[in-house]
């Protein structure tokens, strides 16, 4: 016969869940300062715009062109 499962100690539950709930307070406060040093980085960061590059490589813009694929058109 299968033995009665014993009640659960309410301050060790309670322990345990508290220790869950800082655990997960400092996963939000890390992904938050990760986020705001993501952002701060974003803002000095001024997007660069490609151009030119290799007269070899050529994108599928060029390929639907058809001919030279020089920039001298």
């Amino acid at each position: 016969m299968a033995k009665r499962p014993k009640a659960r100690d309410p301050k060790a539950a309670q322990d345990f869940m508290d220790g869950k709930a800082v655990k997960a307070g400092n996963r939000a406060a890390e992904r938050r300062a990760k986020e705001a040093a993501m952002d701060k980085k974003a803002k000095k960061a001024v997007a660069k715009k490609a151009k030119g590059g290799s007269m070899t490589a050529r994108g599928m813009g060029a390929a639907k062109k058809g001919g030279k694929f020089s920039r001298a058109g």
